[in-house]
């Protein structure tokens, strides 16, 4: 089975509301990244593309 891989998009940066600016996961889900499952990592990845939807209705 193949590892999901980190959304980490190398922007790195804590927002105000203590999600990362870049890939806009939260400190806790990068901290348990490594030790979490495919289906855990999915549901983030999934997770993930709700937020960044969310921010481009914002704007």
């Amino acid at each position: 089975m193949i590892d999901i891989e980190s959304p980490c998009t190398g922007r790195c940066g804590l927002t105000s509301d203590g999600t990362c600016g870049g890939c806009l996961r939260t400190v806790r889900e990068i901290i348990s990244w490594p030790r979490l499952t495919n289906d855990q990592k999915s549901e983030i990845v999934n997770d993930l593309e709700i937020r960044r939807s969310k921010l481009e209705n914002k704007k």
